[in-house]
């Protein structure tokens, strides 16, 4: 059995140190959208839009870290996850034995708040795990970097 829970603005800035290095691990497979410092910021400074998360196990030891925003589309609202980290542990932990029970209380709570949809943009991996429990794919995300690149 796994327990999610969203911290309050006090228990991100008590744990920050040890928290910021699943963040960082989390953001080294972004395009750069965010740091964790700023993540922290935007809780600080919007904690109705955004959010961090722990996934703790029975043992109440964190296997998981997650962050969140809440955006307006215009036509639709949304809770996106803009970071999911395992927490190094000392037993095997795998996503697939969570994914269902810890994402509930988020849904429940994307609910009460009125939105819409929740939404995460992650690599491709992230779809083969998700989509046994009913998330779909509906784009992938992609670029191409200009800087550096001729007029020519």
């Amino acid at each position: 059995m796994y327990d999610i829970r969203m911290l309050t603005q006090d228990e991100c800035l008590d744990r920050w140190v040890h928290i910021k290095p699943y963040l960082d691990k989390a953001l080294a497979y972004s395009r750069g959208e965010w740091s964790a410092n700023e993540i922290l910021r935007e809780i600080m400074l919007k904690p109705n839009l955004f959010h961090l998360w722990e996934i703790s196990n029975d043992d109440n030891k964190v296997v998981a870290i997650a962050s969140t925003r809440a955006m307006n589309y215009g036509s639709f609202s949304a809770l996106h996850i803009i970071t999911l980290a395992n927490v190094d542990t000392d037993e095997d932990v795998n996503w697939g034995d969570y994914q269902e029970e810890a994402l509930e209380p988020v849904i429940k709570m994307a609910r009460e708040a009125g939105l819409d949809r929740i939404e995460f943009t992650g690599r491709k991996g992230w779809l083969r795990k998700l989509k046994n429990i009913g998330w779909k794919e509906q784009y992938i995300t992609m670029d191409i970097e200009l800087k550096g690149e001729s007029d020519a």
